[in-house]
């Protein structure tokens, strides 16, 4: 099993590292030269949201014919062991980590499956990839 995490803080994930994971920055998808990966939302409203460019670039050029690509999203399902050992199947787990307010809508044509933690916020997607690595990584290490 691979795992592969796209964030916009590969540094929040330095110490925890599993065998066959890789840490990706996002900004390394996004053009200009200030790498701007955010922006308002598409439509309106409030906050910040990931913009498409950088996520479709991303998805483009890592997405397999295996990949199972899962965005960690507050309005997601809950996330449990059930869900761990579905997702410890797969071959390759492209994990998306939600940042901001979320991420442009128009990007979830692409994923397979919005995760969410539970009743309770955390202040980044990064957070909720690494309850889902550190639950994995007790099967994997078992």
């Amino acid at each position: 099993m691979a795992i592969r995490i796209l964030t916009v803080c590969p540094e929040f994930f330095t110490g925890f590292r599993l065998k066959d994971t890789e840490i990706i920055d996002l900004r390394t998808f996004a053009g200009g030269s200030f790498r701007h990966v955010d922006e308002s939302p598409y439509g309106g409203g409030a906050g910040m949201v990931l913009r498409i460019e950088p996520l479709m670039n991303a998805l483009e050029a890592l997405r397999k014919e295996n990949s199972f690509v899962v965005l960690t999203d507050p309005r997601g399902r809950r996330y449990s062991d059930k869900m761990r050992d579905a997702l410890l199947q797969k071959e390759d787990l492209l994990l998306l980590c939600g940042h901001f307010e979320g991420v442009d809508e128009r990007i979830m044509k692409d994923v397979d499956l919005r995760v969410s933690m539970g009743d309770y916020i955390v202040s980044k997607g990064e957070l909720a990839a690494l309850t889902i690595l550190s639950s994995m990584g007790k099967i994997l290490l078992d």
